[in-house]
């Protein structure tokens, strides 16, 4: 027998939309406004993979997950969060996952080592608010199990991970 499982009434809104959608103008001007070079986010390229999820929840009013690549989690990918205002929406917080040329075994199963960039304006993801938060998981011993990475600590193996893709 196969279960099968019928949602009603949660209301869910997530779909896939090209990077030029007029629905993600507003997004992508809150997130022009918020600077997110400076705090090392990478830049979105044109032909990305976006799904869109415009149904709120208490932590946000909208949400993308933004993919680099086609095969989704195998390049950069981002999740990305807004809270509606009166003329548009505000950039809250965005999460980046960058992944690293090596390969680890987590949990019994095989990953690529990553960076892992966020930043949250008001701390409702967990973070400390208006502080860039800077990880790493896998095997490199220059970033393995430190506490204390930062953007500048990190973005010359970034830098050398872009030049073996």
């Amino acid at each position: 027998m196969i279960p099968v499982v019928v949602l009603t009434g949660c209301n869910f809104r997530t779909q896939t939309v090209l990077l030029s959608d007029p629905q993600l103008v507003p997004m992508l001007q809150a997130m022009a406004a918020s600077d997110r070079a400076s705090l090392g986010f990478a830049a979105i390229p044109t032909n990305a993979m976006v799904y869109l999820n415009s149904r709120p929840n208490a932590r946000r009013d909208g949400e993308m997950l933004v993919f680099d690549s086609p095969a989704r989690y195998d390049g950069i990918y981002r999740n990305i969060e807004f809270r509606k205002t009166t003329t548009g929406y505000k950039w809250l917080r965005e999460f980046e996952h960058q992944p690293g040329p090596r390969t680890f075994t987590q949990s019994g199963h095989t990953t690529h080592e990553y960076i892992f960039i966020c930043f949250d304006t008001d701390g409702s993801s967990g973070s400390v608010p208006g502080k860039l938060d800077v990880s790493y998981t896998g095997p490199d011993n220059r970033l393995a199990l430190r506490k204390d990475l930062t953007l500048e600590k990190v973005r010359p193996i970034l830098a050398e991970w872009n030049q073996k893709h």
